[in-house]
C-alpha cells in the first residue's frame, strides 16, 4: 500500500486551482473581445451622424394621448412591407411599452396607430435609428 504524501495533494490543489484561475482569465479575455465590435460599430454609427447606433431591436411606445392606445404596428418600407413589431394589447394613457422587434432591417419604419375610438394618429415614415421610441398624444 501506498502512504498517503500531504506535499502530493497540496501540489495537486495548487495546480488545480492555477489552472482554474488561468482559464477563467482566458474566458474573461474572451468575452471582452466578444463584446468589443458592437462598440466599435456604435463609435462609427456616430462618426456618420447616426446617434441611435444601428437598426434597432427594441422601441418605446408611449401613450401620451388621453384616449387608450388600441394598436400599434410598425413595418418595413423597403419594397416588400413586413410587419416587425405590434401592441400585444392596449395601452392605457400615461403607460409606456417596450417592443421587440421582429428580424429588424434598416432604419425607417412605417408606423400606424389606431386608438379606442378608430381614430389614427398620423403615421408615416420614421427612422427609428436616430430615435427608437414613438409618443402619441392628442391632435
Amino acid at each position: 500500500m501506498s502512504r498517503f504524501r500531504p506535499a502530493m495533494v497540496i501540489a495537486y490543489l495548487l495546480a488545480a486551482s492555477a489552472f482554474v484561475v488561468l482559464s477563467c482569465e482566458a474566458g474573461a479575455q474572451t468575452a471582452d473581445k466578444q463584446a468589443a465590435p458592437p462598440a466599435k460599430k456604435a463609435a462609427k454609427a456616430k462618426e456618420n451622424g447616426k446617434s441611435g447606433g444601428g437598426v434597432p431591436g427594441v422601441v418605446t411606445v408611449t401613450n401620451n394621448a388621453s384616449l387608450l392606445l388600441a394598436g400599434v404596428e410598425i413595418s418595413t418600407t423597403d419594397g416588400e412591407s413586413r410587419l416587425v413589431g405590434s401592441l400585444a394589447q392596449a395601452l392605457q394613457p400615461g403607460k409606456s411599452v417596450k417592443l421587440r422587434l421582429k428580424s429588424p432591417k434598416g432604419c425607417d419604419y412605417s408606423v400606424v396607430a389606431v386608438f379606442e375610438d378608430g381614430s389614427e394618429a398620423p403615421g408615416g415614415k420614421v427612422d427609428l435609428c436616430k430615435d427608437p421610441s414613438l409618443r402619441f398624444t392628442n391632435r
